[in-house]
């Protein structure tokens, strides 16, 4: 695997679909947010500031997921896998 960071699970699934042709579904999860989670969805008081930094962590994660997705199809673009 490339990815060590947000994305491995991503190309878990992608390994698993596209290279070795494993069978996949889709199915729901029920989602349970837990303290110290590494990515705060919600403020835990009304400051603005931390509503801010909240949305800019969001963001910040979702453009760094984005770039390590490119990264991963080009990898595996170039190395023919």
């Amino acid at each position: 695997l490339y990815l060590q960071r947000w994305t491995h699970d991503v190309e878990v699934l992608y390994r698993a679909q596209f290279i070795h042709h494993y069978p996949m579904s889709s199915c729901s999860v029920n989602w349970t947010d837990r303290p110290g989670s590494k990515l705060l969805m919600e403020s835990n008081n009304d400051d603005s500031s931390d509503r801010y930094y909240n949305t800019r962590q969001v963001i910040q994660v979702s453009m760094t997921m984005l770039w390590e997705i490119i990264q991963m199809r080009w990898i595996y673009a170039i190395t023919d896998r």
